[in-house]
């Protein structure tokens, strides 16, 4: 009975739980275990979260993905717009090269009406 106990302890400790919540293309909102929701760039066989923060909202047209994320520092908001036309990560930042901000929420609404950016379609 102690070995079925031990046995059941180890599967749970090392088992991992994951999925995609939100996907566009190469981008998904993908959770691991009990990390909160983040936005990734996916390839075959691997993901590379894009800014390191949980993801509050996310949205998409042809054109754009718009993203609002909690900062770790503060708690507060920051919004994120990826450019789907452009590819490569940029070696400064280690961001995709098709990834601008961070945005205050102020400067991110000028751009969104500038831009004609596609409405927030997903909460988490």
């Amino acid at each position: 009975m102690r070995l079925l106990a031990v046995i059941l302890l180890f599967v749970s400790l090392v088992a991992c739980d994951g999925g995609t919540l939100w996907e566009d293309g190469k981008y998904q909102v993908i959770w691991i275990d009990a990390s909160p929701p983040y936005l990734a760039e996916c390839d075959p066989g691997m993901c590379k979260d894009i800014t390191g923060e949980r993801i509050l909202s996310v949205g998409s047209d042809d054109r754009y993905i718009v993203s609002e994320f909690q900062e770790k520092k503060d708690g507060q908001s920051s919004f994120y717009i990826i450019d789907k036309s452009i590819s490569g990560f940029n070696a400064r930042t280690d961001l995709p090269k098709s990834v601008t901000g961070p945005y205050s929420k102020e400067k991110f609404d000028m751009k969104a009406a500038e831009l004609k950016l596609p409405e927030f379609s997903k909460h988490f």
